[in-house]
C-alpha cells in the first residue's frame, strides 16, 4: 500500500499535484476496498461496473446499511462521449468503478462532470493512462484525451489480474516514445520539463533492471510500472510525452474497430512504427514531399467526415510538410538521432525477446493489409506530438501508402 499527496515547486516554472491519496496492490485489494468504504463519510455511492459479477454482487451486500448504493451496469461498455452524455447525476458524493480502462475512463470523465470522488478496481487489460486523470474517449471521429478526474484511490487486485504479456510488451513499447521525445526535442525544438525527463527516464530504467523470480513477481511489476507511469501524467499534467508515434496509429485503427482493445492495438502498431523508423533511419532519406490535398481527401473517406472536419483537426503545417529550419536540423543531428534509435530499440528488444503473445491480434481485430497501409499513411496527419513519423510524413514516405 502507497500513501501519495504531494505537490511540487518544479523547476519548469510550474506548480505539479498528485491528488491521488491512497493505491493498494495486493491479494486482498478488493475487501480493503470495502473496509475503506465502511469506514469512510460517503453516503451516495455508484457503482459502475461491466457485468453482474461476484464482486459487484459482493460489494452491494457489503456495504453498510447507513449508506445507499446504486449500480450501473455498462456490458461491453465503448469509451464515448456520446455515452458520458447519456449518463444522469446520481447525487453520489463517490463513483467506485470496477472494470476495464473503457469503464474507468468513463468512469473518470463522469466524476469530473459531477465532481464526485473516484476509486477504481481495474480488471483485465488495463494500461497506465487508466491509473492518470486523463479519459480516452471516442468523440464521434477519433480518440482523444480528455482532462478528467483523477483516481483518489486505486485497487488492484493480484488474484483478478494475472501476468498479462500485452502489458509487458506495451511497457516495452515506451522507449518509441522516448525516441521520439528525443526528435521533438532536437529536430523540432519542442521543450519539455527537466524533472518530467528524469521521472520517465527513471521508470523505464527500474524496469529495464529488474529481475523477476517467478510470472507473479514480472506481474506485481507491470502493475506498479503501469501505475507509475498514469501518477506521472497526473502530477506534470500531460500524456504527450508518454506516447510515441505508436499511438497515433493505435488512434487511427480503433476509429475502424471501436471496440478493439487498446493493448492488443498497441502491440501490434509498435512492431509497425519500429519497422518504419529503422528502414527510414537506415541510410539518409531521399527528399520527397507531402500532399496536403491527398491526404484531406483521404483522411476524410476514412474517417467518413467532410473535408472541412479533417482540415480543423490537422496537425501544424510544419509538422506535416516540414520548414527550412527543421530540415536543417533534422541533417545535423541524423547520425546522433541513428545511433539512438539503434541503442533504445536494443532496449525494447531485450525486452521483448521473452515475450510471446499467442493471439492473433490482425485476425481478430479484422486487420487487413489495405486497412493497415491507409492507417500507417494518415496516423500522422492529426498527430500533434511532434515524432519521428513526421520525418518520414514530410520525406513524402507515407503518400505511397495513399
Amino acid at each position: 500500500m502507497e500513501q501519495t499527496e504531494e505537490y511540487l515547486d518544479c523547476v519548469c516554472g510550474k506548480k505539479h499535484f498528485l491528488r491521488t491519496t491512497n493505491i493498494v496492490v495486493k491479494p486482498d485489494a478488493f475487501l480493503e476496498l470495502i473496509d475503506t468504504i465502511n469506514k469512510s463519510d460517503y453516503k451516495h455511492i455508484l457503482v459502475l461496473c461491466n457485468n453482474d459479477n461476484d464482486l459487484a454482487i459482493n460489494l452491494k451486500q457489503s456495504i453498510n446499511s447507513s449508506k445507499t448504493l446504486s449500480t450501473i451496469f455498462m456490458p461491453n461498455a465503448s469509451a464515448t462521449l456520446a455515452l458520458c452524455d447519456k449518463l444522469e447525476d446520481k447525487g453520489q458524493d463517490l463513483v467506485v468503478a470496477i472494470g476495464s480502462d473503457e469503464l474507468i475512463s468513463i468512469a473518470k470523465y463522469y466524476s469530473y462532470c459531477y465532481q464526485s470522488d473516484l476509486f477504481i478496481f481495474p480488471i483485465y487489460n488495463f494500461t497506465d493512462y487508466t491509473f492518470s486523470c486523463f479519459s480516452r474517449l471516442f468523440d464521434g471521429v477519433v480518440f482523444d484525451f480528455y482532462k478528467a478526474k483523477e483516481p483518489k484511490e486505486i485497487y488492484v487486485c493480484t488474484v483478478v489480474n494475472k501476468y498479462n504479456v500485452f502489458q509487458s510488451h506495451y511497457i516495452a513499447s515506451k522507449y518509441i516514445a522516448k525516441i521520439d521525445n528525443e526528435i521533438a526535442s532536437l529536430v523540432f525544438k519542442t521543450e519539455h520539463c527537466p524533472r518530467l525527463i528524469d521521472n520517465f527516464n527513471s521508470i523505464l530504467d527500474e524496469y529495464k533492471n529488474f529481475k523477476k523470480a517467478s510470472m507473479s513477481d514480472q506481474n506485481i511489476k507491470n502493475i506498479w510500472t503501469l501505475i507509475r507511469l498514469g501518477q506521472s501524467m497526473s502530477f506534470f499534467e500531460q500524456t504527450k510525452y508518454f506516447f510515441g508515434g505508436e499511438k497515433a496509429l493505435v488512434d487511427l485503427l480503433n476509429t475502424k474497430r471501436i471496440n478493439s482493445d487498446f493493448l492488443e492495438l498497441s502491440s501490434f502498431a509498435s512492431k509497425i512504427i519500429v519497422n518504419a523508423y529503422c528502414n527510414f533511419f537506415k541510410t539518409t532519406p531521399a527528399k520527397g514531399s507531402y500532399n496536403i490535398n491527398k491526404h484531406i481527401a483521404s483522411l476524410s473517406e476514412f474517417l467518413n467526415v467532410k473535408p472541412s472536419e479533417v482540415i480543423k483537426r490537422l496537425a501544424p503545417s510544419n509538422l506535416l510538410c516540414g520548414d527550412s529550419e527543421i530540415f536543417a536540423r533534422f541533417n545535423n543531428y541524423y547520425p546522433y538521432i541513428s545511433r539512438q534509435i539503434n541503442l533504445e530499440f536494443a532496449n525494447l528488444f531485450y525486452l521483448q525477446s521473452s515475450l510471446s503473445i499467442t493471439t492473433n491480434v490482425l485476425a481478430k481485430n479484422r486487420l487487413d493489409a489495405m486497412l493497415i497501409e491507409k492507417s500507417v499513411g494518415l496516423s500522422v496527419d492529426l498527430l500533434y506530438k511532434p515524432t519521428g513519423l513526421h520525418l518520414i510524413c514530410m520525406y513524402g514516405y507515407l503518400d505511397k501508402l495513399l
